[in-house]
């Protein structure tokens, strides 16, 4: 009798699993599988559930396999009086959710999910003109919405920048989910999103359109390294750095990519560029570089340049010193690949003697020799002093150095 029972108890677990594996979801009259959306009328807050009456048991005297449901913490259900169906109470503000259902038990895995939206889906953008600076065309949208009969929706076109639509910041078609609205371009550039409402319900938003740019590109940031919009950036020759750069609006444009070296033997070489991203191999021992990057479009282009430089070799000598210090720098073609600042410092009480604006000195083009920085040391007391360098676009390790120095 307990082999009967058990073998029995197996039976129908198959039965359960293999049958649920096959089941549907109705939810307020129409069926759904597991992962599909259902689109709910927004002026409704609850609708019947039940899934597909399954017979399990005794094939003599079947009974119907029971309906188990979880929900999302915004919904509910509430029990009726057949054990194969629920009441599924929606979102009081419309807001998205699910229902899970089975037959069997939810650690199981065997179950079946159904999101839930009363919000029109995103509109489709069916006609998209080209429009730039004081030019204008007709954008088309259409949306999918199956209660226009019980709660009519309208198509929004909302627009940012120097756009409008039909003479305004936004224009709505009423009652409507297909139609068009006249962009117009004033000068620069702009967006337009389209989205739904449904005026019987408390205009209940659908999410928007995809944004479509209108106008001449704009670059928006450049990050190099992780570091967004730098100055000058700082290399060595045999290093590897990476950039990216985004476009305002998140419009993507088309991208051209490029570098030129500006003084000394740098070399910048891209590579795994894609889009306004890629990777620079830096070469060379001196100089500075520039890379470019170019967006453009039908209505006009946007650049944008960024310096990569390899910091000046310098040399400091004598040292020992006695009267006369002299500083050294590798090249001064560009100013940025010199330090700020040069400053001789005592090591008895840390106070700076000597001090020179090496930004100065490269403006006013007054390096000795084209190159050199000269320091009287003549009346300082002799004895142990500290050149300090001080560079504030270098890596946080090298924007201060010190060198030790001997005044005999």
């Amino acid at each position: 009798m307990r082999t009967r029972i058990y073998l029995l108890a197996v039976l129908t677990a198959i039965t359960l699993g293999s049958a649920l594996a096959q089941s549907r979801l109705n939810i307020d009259g129409t069926w759904y599988t597991n992962g599909q959306t259902a689109y709910i009328d927004c002026g409704k807050s609850s609708v019947g559930v039940f899934i597909d009456p399954i017979p399990f048991g005794d094939p003599n005297s079947p009974s119907l396999a029971p309906l188990y449901t979880q929900t999302s913490s915004n919904f509910s259900t509430t029990d009726t009086q057949s054990s194969i169906g629920k009441i599924l109470n929606l979102d009081g503000n419309r807001q998205d959710g699910f229902i899970r259902a089975t037959i069997s038990d939810f650690n199981s895995g065997n179950y079946i999910t159904v999101n839930i939206t009363q919000r029109p889906p995103a509109p489709t953008l069916t006609s998209i003109p080209t429009v730039c600076s004081g030019q204008s065309g007709n954008l088309s949208a259409q949306v999918s919405y199956n209660f226009q009969g019980t709660s009519p929706a309208s198509l929004v076109w909302q627009g940012s920048g120097n756009v409008t639509i039909n003479g305004g910041s936004t224009y709505t078609l009423n009652n409507s989910t297909n139609g068009s609205a006249t962009v117009q371009l004033s000068s620069g550039r702009g967006t337009v999103q389209v989205y739904a409402t449904v005026p019987g319900c408390g205009n209940l938003q659908s999410p928007p359109s995809q944004s479509v740019y209108f106008g001449s590109p704009q670059l928006a940031n450049l990050t190099i390294n992780n570091v967004v919009n730098p100055g000058p950036y700082a290399v060595t020759g045999g290093s590897t750095h990476y950039f990216s750069n985004t476009s305002a609006f998140n419009y993507v444009p088309s991208y051209s990519i490029s570098s030129f070296t500006n003084s000394g033997n740098i070399v910048l070489n891209l590579t795994g560029v894609n889009g306004g991203s890629g990777q620079i191999n830096v070469s060379g021992s001196s100089g500075n570089a520039t890379l470019r990057i170019v967006a453009s479009n039908s209505c006009g282009s946007d650049s944008r340049d960024a310096i990569f430089y390899i910091p000046s070799y310098y040399r400091v000598s004598p040292n020992p010193a006695k009267s006369n210090l002299t500083v050294t720098f590798e090249s001064t073609d560009y100013k940025y690949s010199l330090p700020d600042q040069l400053e001789i410092v005592s090591e008895k009480d840390l106070k700076v003697v000597r001090s020179v604006d090496v930004q100065e000195e490269f403006e006013r083009k007054t390096f000795s020799k084209g190159k050199e920085i000269n320091f009287d040391i003549n009346n300082l007391k002799r004895g142990t002093y500290y050149l300090r360098v001080v560079n504030a676009r270098q890596v946080e390790s090298k924007k201060v150095e010190t060198i030790r120095l001997i005044f005999e």
